[in-house]
């Protein structure tokens, strides 16, 4: 049996290269959005928890993840078990059916997962969009900021969670110009970077397996 954010030992390195090009204007404006990257944690009003309107190859619907880690679909109670996990930079939903093959999806925003699935009849989208969260508690989520010029932000040990970037900014010239978050030997997660231009700036997301609060 699946159970969801069971802890791991994660060692993934993510590196991510952007050619990207700004205007100073924007690249200010970007970077005056971005949160502070010496503030301390905070948690965010975010969860995977809660309720979802699916569209799928094969059906269209609701859909209710819980905290024992179950799903189940309102209108004939189909469920299986969840996980929510990382590959290289992307946030990843596992739904492990009962009775079904498992599916999984990327998101794409903190309100939306989508992904290639395989129906019965043919391969197509799946799509998951929030309607609603859980009920109560917030969850063990968190953002971070490096900007250029700074040392590497030391985030959290490999054992509690994992990272992935949520957003770049600055001007990205060539391969002078890297973002990235990944495990150091000391076993932490770090977001660095390095830049020959300006402005560059990256910002992460920290997901806590659960327990690790």
């Amino acid at each position: 049996m699946m159970k969801p954010l069971a802890p791991l030992s994660v060692s993934l390195c993510l590196f991510v290269t952007c050619l990207l090009a700004a205007s100073p204007e924007s690249r200010a404006e970007d970077l005056a959005a971005l949160p502070d990257a010496t503030a301390l944690p905070r948690p965010a009003p975010w969860s995977i928890l809660g309720e979802w309107t699916v569209s799928h190859p094969d059906w269209t619907g609701t859909m209710t993840l819980t905290a024992d880690g179950t799903f189940s679909r309102t209108q004939d109670h189909d469920s299986g078990h969840w996980t929510l996990t990382a590959l290289q930079d992307r946030v990843l939903l596992v739904l492990a059916w009962d009775h079904w093959p498992a599916e999984t999806v990327t998101m794409i925003t903190p309100d939306e997962f989508s992904g290639k699935v395989r129906g019965q009849a043919q391969e197509g989208e799946m799509t998951l969009h929030r309607v609603r969260g859980p009920a109560a508690g917030p969850a063990a989520y968190e953002t971070r900021t490096w900007r250029q010029g700074e040392p590497p932000v030391r985030l959290i040990r490999k054992e509690e969670g994992f990272c992935a970037l949520t957003s770049v900014t600055g001007s990205f010239q060539g391969g002078g110009e890297i973002v990235k978050v990944y495990v150091a030997d000391d076993g932490f997660w770090y977001l660095g970077g390095e830049s020959q231009q300006e402005g560059v700036a990256a910002e992460c997301i920290i997901v806590r397996y659960r327990g690790q609060q």
